[in-house]
Parts: C-alpha cells; structure tokens; sequence
C-alpha cells in the first residue's frame, strides 16, 4: 500500500498494490476488508454529481456530514428480502410451469374473440354503407373474410417458427382488429366517426388481403415444409430419423 501512496505523491499513477505473503483473504478476515473499503469508500468517494445523480450525490454529503460512512456490513440475504405475499402464487407457478403461459394465452383468445363478435355488426354496417355489393361476397361473406384472416393469422403466429416472421404476424393480426373496432364502433356507436378514406380502403381491402395471405403464406410454407424435408432426405439418405 505504501508503494501505491508514494506513487500518487509523485504525480504518477499506481500500477499495482502489493500484497504481503500474510495478508490473506478468506472467510474469517473477508468482513473486515469489507469494513475498511466501505470506509474507504464513505470518507474519500467524490463522483461527480453529473456521474452520479444530483440527488445521490447529496444524500452521500448529507451522510458524510453526519459521519455515516457506510461503516455496517450489508446484511441483506443474498437475492433480497422474500414477498411473503407472493411465495404461494410462485410456488404454484414453479410447480406448474404451463399453466401462466396457458391462462394467458387463452384469456387473450377470449378477449379477441369478444371483441370481434362486438364489432360485427358495426363492420357489416360499413360495408353495407360502402354499397360493394358488386363483390361475390356479400356483407356476411366479407365478416367471413375479415374474422378468418385475424384468426389466420394468429393461428399461423403461434405455429410459426421463425420469431421475426410471427412477431410480424401478430402485428397483422392486431393492426386488423384495431383498424375492425376504428371502422366497427364508428358505425355502432356515435363515439366518433371514422374518416371516410381509411374506411373506404379498409372495406375494400380487407378481402384482397385476405385471398393474399392464403395463397401467398400458405404456399411460403408450403414450400418451406417441402425444402427441409429435401435437405433432410439428402443429410440422411439411408433413412430420415423419426421426429427429424
């Protein structure tokens, strides 16, 4: 330590701290190094106020003016103090590890379901009022068209095993019932009204979107499918493992 202190008295800057051979560290002398750095810390610690937080930085003056150096050895258990309150939901939680993810994924089936069935007629007012009737669906085929499309896609989302392309899908999914209750609860209800472009092109290509994603996804993984099996029979061709 001396090396270190005559170092810094000659303007240089320490490279190293010398041990003494009978300087040792274990479980019987590891408290009172604690001690002495925290002390080290408390008396001599001058961050900056911009480092360290304008309101820190005055609770470590307050504390140093009133000679609480950070003298006591922490005592919190390792990983905190527990949440009495939530030991028994966690407890379950561990012992059941699918249950969560399985609430939670059919309580958000259920609340998309619930809102597309309020929408409903909402939406065939809309399209009633946009006077497609030119279309071969008419304004219950267009709801068929819309509700399998979501469904569709959230279906293909949780089956999908490329994250960035399912992460996409729900997007899609969500983008479609928010534009559905926009257009949906314009018509049902006088909250407000939708604007007259976006419902027009919302009516309009909902069915056009909807004949895209069949032909166009389904096919993608369609040949997806067809390829990795090709590569499979050609890594293995005495026979593809079971389950590969």
């Amino acid at each position: 330590m001396g090396y270190g202190i005559s170092c810094r008295e000659q303007g240089r800057t320490p490279k190293s701290v010398p041990v003494g051979e009978a300087a040792v560290l274990d479980a019987d002398t590891v408290a009172s190094v604690v001690l002495r750095i925290r002390r080290f810390i408390g008396e001599n610690d001058r961050v900056r106020p911009i480092e360290l937080g304008l309101g820190q930085s005055l609770v470590r003056k307050v504390n140093r003016l009133r000679g609480r150096h950070c003298d006591d050895v922490d005592r919190t258990p390792v990983g905190g103090l527990p949440y009495e309150m939530a030991v028994p939901a966690v407890d379950f939680h561990e012992r059941h590890p699918r249950v969560g993810p399985a609430v939670k994924r059919g309580l958000l089936t259920t609340v998309i379901l619930c809102c597309l069935a309020m929408l409903g007629p909402g939406l065939y007012g809309a399209v009633e009022s946009n006077g497609h009737y030119s279309w071969p669906f008419s304004g219950w085929m267009w709801l068929v068209s819309y509700y399998g499309t979501v469904l569709y896609l959230l279906a293909a989302s949780s089956l999908d095993p490329k994250r960035n392309r399912a992460r996409l899908l729900r997007w899609w999914a969500f983008a479609l019932v928010w534009s559905g209750w926009y257009v949906g609860m314009a018509h049902q209800t006088s909250a407000w009204t939708a604007q007259p472009a976006f419902e027009w092109i919302f009516v309009v290509q909902t069915p056009v979107l909807a004949k895209f994603l069949l032909c166009f996804l389904g096919g993608r993984y369609v040949y997806e499918e067809m390829s990795r099996r090709r590569r499979l029979r050609a890594a293995y061709p005495d026979g593809v493992p079971e389950g590969a």
